[in-house]
């Protein structure tokens, strides 16, 4: 609903979008994305793939549940499995752009230094691994808005975590102490905003 707000919006020009596991798989969250730009009227706005893996590997309670080293953990039992409810929809006619996430993020924030606002819905990853390969790239950001974290309430993961921080606790340490000028809007906002 906020990307297809954001297609909606006059204030804003919509550079790309790029995708990460989460609620599903990298692959199936760039299809998605991909389809998301064509019911929207904008099947021009590039789509770049991000990674399909967190940074590290899993903990030592993560692989007591059964899951391998840097596997994705993937909640497609929030959206259904393909992330859209499990409705059939044919595959995009757009294909995704030829840059990597965070090579597209560093283009285009070195190419509009101070301009581009960023806003991460899903792991932090693309971002983090944006930050790895440009050191300046947190200075030419303008805004990071980041939709995790649980401040004051219970987590959705487990009391203490939050599904998107959880997902990939490295990359949201490399984006935290990036220097970026960040805002989070929180698990609490998220609800009391309903």
């Amino acid at each position: 609903m906020a990307i297809l707000m954001a297609f909606q919006s006059p204030e804003l020009e919509i550079l790309g979008l790029t995708t990460i596991f989460g609620n599903v798989t990298t692959e199936d969250a760039t299809r998605n994305a991909l389809l998301l730009c064509e019911i929207a009227g904008c099947p021009d706005v590039p789509v770049a793939e991000g990674s399909p893996e967190p940074l590290k590997t899993l903990s030592i309670s993560q692989h007591a549940f059964g899951q391998s080293e840097r596997t994705p953990r993937i909640a497609d039992f929030v959206h259904g499995s393909n992330g859209l409810g499990n409705i059939v929809l044919p595959p995009p006619e757009s294909k995704k752009s030829e840059k990597s996430a965070s090579e597209f993020l560093v283009d285009k924030v070195s190419e509009y230094p101070g301009e581009v606002s960023i806003l991460a819905l899903g792991p932090l990853t693309n971002l983090a691994l944006a930050i790895k390969r440009d050191s300046s790239f947190a200075s030419k950001v303008k805004r990071v808005v980041i939709l995790g974290g649980s401040f004051f309430a219970l987590g959705n993961v487990n009391p203490a975590a939050e599904a998107n921080i959880y997902g990939d606790p490295e990359a949201a340490d490399i984006v935290f102490t990036s220097g970026a000028n960040i805002d989070v809007v929180g698990k609490t906002s998220q609800h009391k905003s309903k």
